[in-house]
């Protein structure tokens, strides 16, 4: 049968959908996400019989003692039907070999009583377990089965930057080579985001629900103001606060918690345990936002790395890096070719491009 010609019923039974819902197989869930994408109008049908399955694997029927001792009576009623049938007539015993012959067929019949009892069991447990089944299909009720969590996830990919507004009135500018996650609507007693990469936050005030970023180990709880976190590395994070109060955690550390002001930032390295509290240049900070490429003694290898993540583009270098060498300049709104020159007179290198390749060579 045609899998788009499926009711509720043959997807509640067919068995690859059973392995994804129940299993979470990865196979059958590619190809169920798939067949969704092509029957828009199964969708429906679907989702109702993903929640019939699941509420079946969480209940077990069970016939009370009152149903299981009436059932077990008419199981001995028809069994004595088949083992005694009616006679016309009357069966008198004569001797000492009738009492033996009547003891054995006395013990056969307990047998086949046993015998019949078991499979008239056996029949009655395929027979409610298969009413039950189609009870729960007809009769289902939905509300048991608990909505998972559905997560929105941002992304801005190397030489682009987007601005987000969140569902509670938040803003979120994020940087190039940057993603964002958070549960859908940011439902819950906390509004949590997860940060990868670079982004300035402005927070909307709601006192009964704190604001949290989590990057890496570290937690920013806010309740209202506007700051900005930088981590691209998996260990090195710098946040710094422009607006408001927040208050910087190590989830697995107990013993970095740091309150930031206005003009205060934290620059932490989580793998060497390594973290200070620091003043800085707000309009260094938030220079990215104005299209605006500041260099300050940055160790040239981080300015490849911020090239390449600026404009989306792959630098090879040809030849080492002069050890301890560093670059400054401040490029407002300027193209890859223009900053490649400007860099170059300073740090003495030659480079060429060729598309979105860029090769450098001191």
């Amino acid at each position: 049968m045609n899998k788009s010609e499926y009711t509720l019923e043959d997807f509640v039974l067919d068995p690859e959908f059973k392995k994804w819902v129940l299993n979470n197989d990865p196979e059958a869930k590619a190809y169920w996400v798939e067949f969704m994408g092509l029957n828009k109008d199964k969708i429906d049908d679907i989702q109702h019989a993903r929640k019939i399955l699941i509420n079946l694997s969480r209940k077990k029927y069970a016939m009370n003692q009152d149903e299981l001792d009436l059932q077990w009576k008419k199981i001995d009623e028809r069994i004595g039907q088949i083992n005694h049938p009616s006679h016309s007539g009357k069966v008198v015993s004569l001797d000492s070999w009738s009492a033996i012959q009547r003891h054995k067929d006395e013990s056969n019949k307990k047998r086949k009583k046993h015998f019949w009892r078991g499979i008239a069991a056996s029949f009655l447990l395929v027979l409610a377990s298969t009413a039950f089944f189609w009870f729960q299909i007809k009769n289902q009720d939905f509300s048991e089965v608990e909505p998972k969590e559905v997560f929105v996830l941002h992304e801005a990919p190397a030489g682009v930057k987007t601005t987000i507004a969140l569902p509670d009135g938040s803003k979120v500018f994020l940087n190039s080579g940057s993603s964002l996650r958070y549960v859908k609507n940011l439902e819950g007693d906390v509004r949590l985001l997860t940060l990868r990469g670079e982004a300035f936050f402005d927070v909307a005030k709601d006192t009964l629900r704190p604001f949290v970023v989590k990057t890496n180990q570290l937690s920013t709880t806010a309740l209202g103001t506007s700051f900005n976190i930088k981590a691209y590395s998996d260990h090195v994070i710098s946040i710094s606060l422009l607006t408001g109060s927040v208050f910087v955690n190590n989830d697995s550390n107990s013993d970095f918690q740091v309150r930031l002001a206005p003009g205060e930032g934290v620059f932490a390295n989580t793998e060497t345990n390594d973290w200070r509290k620091e003043q800085f240049d707000p309009e260094e900070i938030i220079a990215w936002m104005n299209k605006t490429l500041i260099f300050n003694d940055t160790p040239m290898s981080e300015a490849i790395l911020k090239l390449e993540n600026w404009f989306g583009v792959k630098i090879e270098i040809q030849n080492p890096i002069p050890k301890s060498l560093t670059v400054s300049g401040k490029f407002k709104d300027e193209n890859l070719k223009n900053i490649l020159e400007g860099l170059s007179y300073g740090s003495r290198f030659s480079y060429s491009i060729e598309g979105k390749e860029i090769k450098i060579q001191f």
